[in-house]
């Protein structure tokens, strides 16, 4: 099932999509691997959004607590690489991952790991990423965000593939202040103007089910994604995740 299809899945259920984002064997591979069970049991849980563990290559995007989620994962990766989910699996790739090989050389290194990835740098061209991403049956997820023009995010969206999903930046860095429901909706109007097959999903911000309240009534919103504040879970042990997890439910339903 690619991310469109599970994203309006959720939709036609009356709920908006849940994105949670994942460190492989953080905070340790047995902890990692009965909290990647408790979302695969998760029913509300669209995409798994994961990725492979660095030390080095983040940019700004990326907090301390992002930073420090990958260098202990690091820690465990190479004794026990993480397994892949049996849910729609979207990869957020570091640039330290790509320099140490080529980006095709990841995608090959992965095959099956992943149904699309995105970038977690800001890339000027991203059209090379894109035709080697469309050969081997990835969809690169592309990312807009209110500050930009539609000249921009058409541009964007130019190299995006049928029906995709949409990044929807919700704040401008991981972690950081929601931009206004004004401001948002705006950026969805032009987004599906553009494309209106496609599916977006909000990410960066947003920490809990209020947050995920206050987005819900954006028309045109499709899904939320949750980083920042799920790693945090993540740190405290599978009890936390169970219970954090039960607090979104009622907060994504239409």
């Amino acid at each position: 099932m690619k991310f469109n299809q599970a994203i309006e899945k959720a939709n036609q259920d009356g709920r908006l999509g849940l994105i949670i984002y994942v460190v492989p064997n953080y905070p340790n591979p047995s902890q990692f691997e009965s909290i990647l069970s408790q979302l695969e049991s998760c029913g509300f849980v669209s995409i798994i959004e994961t990725t492979i563990p660095t030390s080095e290559g983040f940019s700004e995007h990326a907090n301390d607590i992002i930073r420090n989620a990958h260098i202990e994962a690091c820690r465990h990766t190479a004794a026990a690489p993480g397994r892949r989910p049996n849910k729609p699996t979207l990869c957020v790739l570091y640039r330290g991952t790509v320099e140490k090989s080529s980006f095709e050389q990841v995608l090959i290194n992965n095959k099956g790991a992943w149904e699309g990835l995105i970038l977690e740098w800001s890339e000027k061209n991203e059209a090379p990423y894109v035709e080697t991403a469309n050969r081997h049956g990835l969809e690169l997820v592309q990312c807009v965000g209110p500050w930009m023009s539609e000249q921009r995010i058409r541009e964007i969206l130019s190299l995006a593939i049928p029906k995709p999903l949409v990044y929807l930046m919700s704040a401008p860095l991981t972690g950081a202040k929601l931009f206004g429901n004004d401001e948002l909706k705006k950026c969805i109007e032009t987004t599906k103007s553009i494309c209106p097959s496609a599916k977006i999903a909000a990410g960066f911000g947003i920490r809990n089910a209020e947050d995920i309240k206050t987005l819900s009534v954006i028309e045109g919103l499709d899904a939320v994604i949750i980083g920042t504040a799920f790693l945090e879970t993540m740190g405290r042990g599978p009890q936390d995740v169970a219970e954090f997890l039960r607090s979104l439910e009622a907060a994504i339903i239409r």
